[in-house]
């Protein structure tokens, strides 16, 4: 049971393994009242502000709320399929325009299929309830099931109706190839490294299906804990050219894949994200995705050799950091700027973190050592020496992370195990 007498939301990310509960409480309390859950599939509880993150040990897990308003408990169950209601869990389902797919002419479309996925787009649902339904009697019947089966999961969260579907699609044809990596997501039946590469065959598809079941399989491969495959075989898909058609739709599915990359300890898969992120990367994006995907860069490149381009990554993000991160996100930024040898920026951020942060943060051992190793002065007591070859800018920086990338990939050459 979580604490009485408070409102909780919950929130999944099957690709990092954590559920994030939030609530007007301030999560030691909510830490100390889940107490029991040593015992569970997220034993491992940390709290930041009125946030508590669960940390599990498997990807494959969903969590949900019982109960009442000021009286609820959290439930987590573990899956033998795929997650899919997670922000960053819930797998592509590209449109299909009508006309490169067999089903007709092009939108507002000429067959039950077609009209159907237009209206699908659009977001008319019973609209293409209807359209799917009269579908099922003509020659597009599997993709008016498969349809069915997509929005009866995830419009209405009903995963048995949605297997039905899937199933009543048949495994032949276009349509009926996707509904059965669909079942084999949703059941579980077929994740293993035997099966899925047939399970997830896109030979002679057309597009948008070819790239949605390519991706819907590289995400496959990191629930299944397989994060350096599932990188790899992602790499390939953008140096053959088709990252538009892969993430164009799937852009939150694609930041989180990189993300659990840039996380991974073996130097091969991060270099891999790495460079993955330098194509991804909006830098003028602020979406908690986009922060999530550039704090693990941060780190990564600061492992890979990169800490100048650590450092100023790490630092255009100080405005998207809530003030209980803050602390440590500027002693981060300024232990990379000394790492990269600039003592000049690392006593910048030490003056910054002064004012915003307060003498008494200052004074703490870990802030001292920034402040001795820069030789800091405050900035209203002496002008700073700017030296042209310290004013390097973020775009010479990403040059020289991008070189370092090309040697990295040099060293491990993206080939399949």
């Amino acid at each position: 049971m979580l604490p009485a007498g408070a409102r909780f939301t919950v929130t999944t990310n099957g690709l990092a393994a954590t559920v994030e509960l939030r609530s007007s409480l301030e999560g030691a309390a909510v830490v100390t009242a889940l107490r029991d859950l040593k015992a569970s599939l997220c034993p491992r509880a940390e709290s930041h502000g009125h946030v508590v993150v669960l940390h599990c040990l498997t990807h494959r897990f969903s969590a949900s709320l019982t109960g009442t308003a000021g009286s609820q408990a959290l439930v987590l169950k573990e899956l033998r399929g795929l997650p899919w209601t997670g922000p960053a869990d819930s797998p592509l389902s590209a449109v299909y325009p009508p006309e490169a797919v067999g089903l007709g002419g092009a939108c507002p479309g000429t067959t039950a299929a077609g009209r159907g996925e237009c209206a699908r787009a659009a977001g008319r649902e019973p609209e293409a309830i209807a359209a799917f339904t009269e579908a099922l009697s003509t020659p597009e019947a599997s993709m008016g099931a498969l349809r069915l089966g997509d929005l009866a999961l995830f419009v209405h969260d009903d995963p048995v109706a949605a297997a039905e579907w899937y199933q009543r699609a048949g495994p032949h044809g276009p349509f009926g190839r996707v509904a059965e990596s669909r079942l084999c997501e949703l059941t579980g039946s077929c994740l293993r490294p035997s099966f899925l590469g047939s399970v997830f065959d896109s030979g002679g598809l057309p597009e948008p299906l070819r790239s949605e079941i390519e991706i819907r399989a590289v995400r496959a491969l990191v629930f299944m804990e397989n994060t350096p495959q599932a990188l790899v075989n992602f790499s390939k898909r953008f140096t053959q050219g088709t990252r538009a058609n892969l993430c164009a739709q799937a852009h939150t599915l694609c930041l989180a894949l990189v993300t659990e990359g840039l996380r991974s300890d073996e130097l091969r898969t991060s270099s891999i994200a790495l460079d993955l992120f330098l194509r991804l990367r909006s830098p003028q994006s602020h979406a908690p995705e986009e922060f999530a995907m550039n704090d693990a860069a941060a780190d990564a490149s600061a492992a890979l050799g990169a800490p100048a381009f650590a450092a100023n990554l790490s630092a255009s993000m100080t405005a998207d950091i809530g003030p209980d991160d803050l602390p440590s996100h500027l002693l981060r930024t300024a232990n990379f700027y000394l790492d990269a040898g600039d003592r000049l920026r690392a006593g910048v951020i030490a003056d910054f973190a002064r004012g915003r942060l307060g003498k008494k943060e200052i004074k703490s051992p870990a802030w001292q050592q920034i402040l001795a190793a820069a030789a800091f002065q405050r900035l209203d007591e002496r002008p700073l020496p700017w030296a042209p070859d310290a004013l390097v800018s973020i775009h010479d920086e990403q040059t020289r992370a991008e070189q370092l990338l090309t040697r990295s990939r040099d060293a491990f050459a993206l080939e399949t195990p």
